[in-house]
């Protein structure tokens, strides 16, 4: 098969690994076929394995590809707030600026970056 259907293929049996929770196995072949890959789901399901065993930077660095790839991926935006309140570690990225003494019940306001609600 052609190289877009070896991504499909390798793709679908990582969801195959996941599925049977061999979930080291998903990683490393996800990891092996990222080389020139333009697909937002492999980025998404490896930031999504990374933040299921707690490694927070590769999943932060995964998700944060996937959305590159799709902006819209609300479900990225998610995954990386879980990390963000795992990590109790709130970076606005719009400014960069560390949000001080922020509280997971409180709402920090998109536009203006530094009020918090």
């Amino acid at each position: 098969p052609g190289p877009a259907r070896r991504e499909v293929l390798s793709l679908e049996i990582a969801k195959l690994h996941i599925r049977l929770e061999l979930f080291d196995e998903a990683v490393e072949l996800l990891e092996k076929s990222l080389s020139g890959s333009n697909n937002p789901e492999r980025y998404f399901l490896l930031g999504s394995l990374h933040l299921q065993a707690s490694r927070w930077e590769p999943a932060r660095k995964r998700l944060a590809q996937a959305l590159h790839l799709d902006a819209d991926c609300a479900q990225c935006y998610n995954k990386l707030a879980t990390i963000f309140m795992k990590q109790e570690d709130l970076v606005c990225h719009i400014c960069s600026r560390r949000i001080p003494r922020f509280r997971s019940h409180e709402m920090v306001c998109y536009r203006c970056c530094n009020q918090i609600y």
